[in-house]
């Protein structure tokens, strides 16, 4: 008689689910803000980075500019090749940020003689900065345009010209020579009138400004015809 085979069948324990522990919930969720707080911190100093990058470094008029503080004052350097020798750079430090500075230029083309007069008003030349001014724009044309520009300082007033003992021009003087008129108005702005270029700076005295505007008014021209 055959025997029958029993098959013993063996239980097989039903697991229980995992239950995490109170602390190790903790722990992760801790892990969790940390590294979310870290990348916040992060994203953050990367993004006042690259604004703080953009505020010191920036293309303008067909030049780059850097932000450079001296002490306490700020100056906007740039460093280009001169339009007379490619070998040679120029190196224009102004005081006004060239992207914010929006004093109006009225002038089609600028163009003028190597022979130069810069010219102040009485009002004008007792502002704090017109000396720096007129020093300013006289090396931008003599060292960065042509080195064959000559400037001659005079004032536009006949009886302070001579109490000054200097020269006394006006724009009538324009005449085979480049005058630059600087001198007091309503508002600020920048004109030509043949030869002559009258820099208007208001009733406060922003004959820095202006002269600053005029410089890179002559740039933003100039790379627009050739690449600096």
């Amino acid at each position: 008689m055959a025997k029958k085979r029993k098959t013993i069948k063996k239980s097989r324990k039903e697991k229980k689910p995992e239950v995490l522990d109170k602390n190790q919930i903790v722990q992760e969720r801790q892990v969790f803000w940390t590294l979310a707080i870290i990348g916040i911190i992060l994203l953050g100093f990367l993004g006042g980075y690259y604004y703080f990058y953009r505020q010191n470094n920036f293309d303008f008029a067909g030049v780059r500019w850097n932000r450079e503080k001296v002490e306490t004052i700020n100056f906007y350097h740039s460093n280009f090749r001169v339009f007379y020798n490619s070998n040679a750079t120029y190196n224009l430090y102004l005081r006004e940020n060239p992207k914010e500075n929006n004093i109006p230029v009225d002038i089609e083309e600028h163009d003028f003689w190597t022979q130069m007069i810069v010219t102040l008003s009485p009002e004008a030349d007792k502002c704090r900065d017109s000396g720096i001014a007129a020093l300013t724009f006289g090396m931008f044309l003599k060292g960065a345009i042509d080195p064959r520009v000559t400037i001659e300082g005079a004032y536009s007033d006949e009886e302070y010209a001579i109490s000054k003992n200097q020269s006394y021009a006006t724009c009538e003087d324009a005449i085979g020579k480049t005058v630059v008129l600087i001198r007091e108005s309503d508002a600020p702005g920048i004109v030509k009138e043949g030869d002559c270029y009258i820099i208007n700076i208001g009733s406060e005295c922003e004959v820095n400004k202006a002269v600053e505007r005029l410089i890179v008014a002559m740039l933003q021209e100039i790379s627009d015809n050739r690449q600096i």
